[in-house]
Parts: C-alpha cells; structure tokens; sequence
C-alpha cells in the first residue's frame, strides 16, 4: 500500500509516578532520544485524555471561525508541506496555505488506519483553508496531485509536549508534580519500549533510547 511508508508511531512509553502536590513547584522534564527524524515528547496525566492513532467517535475537525485561537500555520511550499511534523493542542486551528502556483489538495488521514476524514482542493496560490482540531489524535497529510508531498500532525491532550530534530534534547517546562505517561513519537517507528520514572519539582532527566 503506498502510504504504509508514510505511517508514524509511539515509539516509547514511560508512566511518570507521584501524587500531585498543592502550591508545589513545577518540574522540568529533559528527553534525549538518539535516532533519526523528527521526535515529539508528550505527557499525559494518568486519568487524563489520551492521544490515539485513530481517534475517537465525533467531529475530530471542524471549520474555523474567525476568532479561533490559538493558531498555526501549515504551508505547501515548493511541492513541500512546512513543517513537515507538527505538534498542537487539541483545540488549536490550522491555516492551511497554498503558496505555490500549482493545485494542491489537503488529504487529512486518521492516523494508522489511514481513513480519510477530510480532502479539500486548494487550486488558487495563497488559499488558506481553517480547521480547528478537537480531538487528540495523529493525522497523516498527503496531497493526492504530488504524491511526494507528506506531513504528520499530532494533536495533543494538553500543552505538555515538545519537539526536536534528530539526536537533540527535548524538553518540557513548567510541569505540575503528578502521575503521567510520559510518551515519544517517532516518524517510521513501530517499537514500543516502557520505562518507570519519577519526576518531582526542578529538573528530571530521561533517556529514552
């Protein structure tokens, strides 16, 4: 199937433990995952919603209004979606922008069963379509005319994430002492490794080779 290469995954995950403390600092979590490609670092609270390859029943996407915040931008760019990973918070709109003089369409797949649930044409250089993003979830872009064209989203359940190149660190601020899964995205991969950690106020490091 041709878009089995294009298919993300968790590739790591860590349940974080501790009881959340009142009036307590916030903790640091620093990530360091050796690898190729683009890695994003979320958390989740351990009764908390959960981020799915495939996502829930509803509406995962809805048409923007003109007040939607917060927002972000995924641009077709010389036959190239930019950025090619992109990490937001459930409920954050995406513009998306032709800004090449081609036909582009926006293919949006849920996650790794691939089911489309939305295709739009973008014909006109500097179209910009809005959609706000409502459930957690991974999204697979293509663009059905160039076929070389792909980008992932990842909408998160909270603002807990980050993201970086290849062998860089990744960290997350400002966390509240509590119990969570802590989670590692890898464009490509299919293992998934678990690892026991504690974090607490200050800094927390983890190596999630």
């Amino acid at each position: 199937m041709r878009f089995s290469r294009f298919l993300g995954s968790l590739v790591l995950v860590a349940v974080v433990t501790g009881l959340p403390v009142a009036g307590s600092e916030t903790g640091s979590l620093i990530v360091t995952a050796r690898g190729t490609g683009t890695v994003v670092v979320f958390l989740e609270p351990a009764h908390g919603e959960r981020f799915d390859t495939v996502a829930s029943d509803g509406d995962v996407v809805t048409r923007a209004s003109a007040d939607a915040s917060p927002r972000v931008e995924l641009d077709q760019a010389d036959l190239t979606f930019v950025p090619h990973v992109l990490a937001i918070e459930a409920g954050t709109t995406i513009d998306f922008v032709n800004s090449d003089d081609l036909l582009h369409n926006v293919h949006l797949y849920r996650g790794s069963n691939m089911d489309t649930f939305l295709n739009v044409a973008m014909p006109i250089k500097d179209m910009t379509l809005s959609y706000t993003f409502n459930a957690p979830l991974e999204v697979v872009v293509l663009c059905d005319v160039h076929t070389e064209m792909s980008a992932y989203i990842l909408v998160l359940p909270n603002r807990y994430f980050a993201q970086a190149a290849a062998n860089e660190e990744v960290r997350i601020d400002d966390i509240e002492p509590g119990t969570y899964v802590v989670k590692l995205w890898r464009e490509g991969k299919r293992k998934i490794n678990t690892k026991i950690v504690e974090i607490a106020a200050g800094t927390n490091v983890v190596n999630l080779d």
